[in-house]
């Protein structure tokens, strides 16, 4: 518990409301969150240079040659212009979790000051 504290400064804790802590903890989560998904798609890009290399190789994945039948994709080129479109989404939606994150890491701080603030000018 002792390194806990000293880790996350938990004693500087103690100034936050109930509902700011959530919100503490919340963001916390979220960013070990992002941290995974940061992992994934920068593990995706090697991948993917291969299939955009070449797109033969593909077709010679046991696993994937299902999928490949049943949608009926024969041309390497088709399988490019998906797989690309997949990327693109998976990158998409990684900069939308990180525009988001950066927003509630930047609001969080000031929503705080503003709200101690407003307990300090209170009048009585």
């Amino acid at each position: 518990m002792i390194y806990l504290k000293k880790v996350l400064s938990i004693d500087s804790l103690r100034f936050l409301t109930s509902d700011q802590k959530k919100i503490f903890f919340w963001l916390l989560i979220l960013m070990i969150v992002f941290g995974f998904i940061e992992a994934f798609t920068y593990s995706l890009i090697i991948p993917y240079l291969n299939v955009v290399i070449d797109p033969n190789r593909i077709f010679s994945i046991q696993e994937l040659r299902p999928i490949i039948d049943y949608f009926g994709w024969t041309e390497p080129i088709t399988l490019v212009i998906v797989i690309s479109f997949v990327f693109l989404l998976l990158y998409t939606l990684k900069m939308v979790t990180h525009v988001s994150l950066a927003y509630w890491l930047s609001k969080f701080p000031n929503d705080v000051a503003r709200f101690n603030m407003n307990l300090l000018f209170q009048e009585k």
